[in-house]
């Protein structure tokens, strides 16, 4: 459901007050100010991917309708792997080359990753550097993956910046 990202968006970027104790123990009314440099993240869900041109511009009309900036980040992990942490540099190849095509509204991705491939139960034997939460590329395929994708990369960094 897009609409969720774009109402968390909208609540995110306006102030607003709550009750809550300060550093003293007191009870204390604070206020934030919002957040205007919100974006949304296409995380997929387990009916499947949601990083494709299409998903992307059903964002985008949806954004715009709310008034909201257009910045998307995609999520190659999760949902858009089909929950399999070995499907994320297809992913990301997608991403890097919708971005190409003008998806001008991609501000950037996130992939999972850690010093070792793979993911653990919580035991009282843990491999060292293996998640146990979410299914990692390790850290040598991450730096191959965004070695291979450095060109593509600096050209997203590029147009981003000249938002």
């Amino acid at each position: 459901n897009l609409s969720i990202p774009c109402d968390s968006i909208l609540s995110a970027s306006v102030y607003h007050s709550f009750i809550g104790i300060n550093e003293e123990g007191k009870s204390s009314i604070f206020v934030t100010k919002g957040n205007p440099y919100c974006h949304a993240i296409l995380r997929g869900s387990d009916l499947g991917e949601n990083y494709k041109i299409r998903h992307i511009n059903n964002l985008v009309s949806l954004l715009e309708n709310y008034n909201l900036h257009q910045n998307i980040m995609v999520d190659c992990s999760h949902g858009n792997s089909n929950n399999n942490y070995k499907n994320q540099k297809y992913v990301l190849n997608n991403v890097m080359f919708s971005y190409l095509d003008d998806t001008r509204y991609i501000v950037g991705f996130m992939l999972e990753s850690n010093i070792n491939e793979g993911k653990q139960p919580l035991s009282d034997n843990l491999k060292p550097g293996v998640s146990i939460t979410d299914g990692c590329i390790s850290l040598e395929q991450t730096e191959n993956l965004l070695l291979s994708s450095d060109e593509l990369i600096n050209l997203m960094l590029k147009k981003t910046k000249k938002k």
